[in-house]
This record gives structure tokens, sequence and C-alpha cells, in this order.
């Protein structure tokens, strides 16, 4: 049976992420996702691959897109405060390429969770 990983990135790492702007390039693809909540998707992904014992320090996304939304991505200011949605991100792990689901639920409080899926091999 597959798990899917789920993650909770509290408001304060949005915070903080929103300071180091070096950290918060766009992703290509069609992401709803903040540059701030990308880059928290890919900590999520690098963090995954190290919990089912990958050396792969580092996760290059090659493309994103939306799959589905149950609610758009709503923001008071800068914070996100609402939305629901599904995206496909296609990773370079150390040269292998992979996808993952991945579901962004924000909270009206500005945190977000990730469900992540196990990865499947790009086409």
């Amino acid at each position: 049976m597959r798990k899917m990983l789920r993650v909770v990135i509290v408001p304060i790492l949005g915070i903080l992420g929103a300071c180091a702007t070096a950290e918060t390039a766009r992703v290509p693809g069609g992401t709803l996702a903040s540059p701030a909540l990308q880059k928290s998707a890919v900590d999520t992904i690098v963090v995954r691959e190290s919990m089912v014992g990958s050396r792969c320090k580092t996760a290059k996304v090659l493309g994103t897109e939306v799959l589905d939304v149950s609610s758009q991505p709503k923001f008071d200011g800068e914070k996100l405060t609402g939305g629901k949605w599904k995206e496909r991100w296609t990773v370079n792990l150390c040269d292998n390429v992979v996808t993952y689901k991945m579901e962004f639920t924000t909270n009206p409080f500005g945190g977000t969770v990730i469900n992540l899926s196990p990865p499947e091999k790009a086409k």
C-alpha cells in the first residue's frame, strides 16, 4: 500500500522563506504556489527522499502542472489564507527524473499542508 507524506508548513516558515529571495526563485510551469511555498515544496521533496534512504540532497524542478483546483488560493497581503489544489511536479533527483503528485491545502492562519504522493518514474 502506498502512503502519502503529509507535511504541515507553519506560517513562520512562509515568513522566513519570503525573506530569503535567493531561495524563493520560481519553479517552471503553472504552479499556483507562491515562491515561498514552492521552496517549502522542494524542501518537502528532499526531506521525503532522505526519509526513504536516498542520498540525493538536491531536487531540481523541471516543470509543474495544475491537475485540479477545489478552491482558488486566496491571499491576505502576502499571506496565503485559503485554497486547495493538486499539482504534478516533475523533478530531477540526482539524474533520476520522477513526478510527484502534490496536494496543497491552506488554513486561515497562513499555514499550508502539503500531501506528497510517492514518486513515479517520469514518462
